[in-house]
């Protein structure tokens, strides 16, 4: 066998192990007692929490994403380092410790609230959830779309459109966006997965609202 060979092997076993275990220790009480609790009100309501919150941080994400990677595009941002150092931070620091600083600086509490008596409005629930989800994926997103614009960008078509009267929504809408359909799928899919995925958010700022996602719901299972 290959050096390859191998090294998939070897990956295939350290994915297959988790998913067994887990799949055996899930029907130990039998499939209908499974079937049932993944049928229950607690499933099916942390189900719609994650998936109507991913799909709302995606699009917000994706959106915002596009716009900043379009702005550096067309000079109307200066593409510094400082610039892409900022919007690269929320990818560089673990969800935890942004949603802890988050907490600590616009919570109750928290440092505007010490200083000015201010906190943020739903910090704790939902919306706080979304937001803080949004700021950790539109680093995503504008990854994606730069590294596409820079390969996929028709500058002569975009000036063509231009000086045919175009304006930028018509240039972005009949130009850059048909280049970039691909790129922004993947972004979606990128953003709407790793939302999906995220533990730490939902549960620092969900758990006292008991609002639930799936990842926060099967967390004390799997502890207990």
């Amino acid at each position: 066998m290959s050096g390859i060979g191998i090294v998939l092997a070897l990956l295939g076993v350290l994915v297959a192990m988790p998913l067994v275990s887990l799949v055996r220790g899930a029907l130990e009480q039998g499939w209908s007692a499974t079937v049932q609790r993944l049928l229950g009100a607690d499933v099916t309501t942390a189900l719609w929490h994650t998936v109507l919150l991913a799909m709302i941080v995606t699009a917000v994400s994706v959106s915002v994403g596009t716009a900043l990677a379009m702005a550096f595009a067309r000079g109307r941002l200066r593409a510094t380092v400082r610039w892409r150092l900022a919007l690269l931070v929320p990818v560089l620091v673990p969800q935890f410790a942004i949603t802890l600083s988050w907490t600590q600086a616009y919570g109750a509490g928290g440092l505007s609230d010490h200083l000015l008596g201010i906190t943020l409005p739903g910090l704790y629930g939902p919306f706080g959830i979304g937001l803080l989800l949004t700021v950790d994926s539109v680093p995503l997103a504008w990854l994606v779309v730069t590294a596409a614009m820079s390969v996929r960008r028709e500058p002569d078509l975009a000036r063509a459109a231009r000086a045919s009267g175009g304006g930028p929504w018509v240039t972005f809408w009949t130009i850059d966006l048909p280049l970039l359909r691909g790129a922004l799928t993947a972004a979606a899919a990128l953003v709407f997965v790793s939302s999906v995925n995220s533990f730490a958010v939902p549960q620092l700022l969900g758990s006292a609202e008991g609002y639930q996602t799936l990842a926060t719901l099967v967390y004390p299972q799997m502890t207990l």
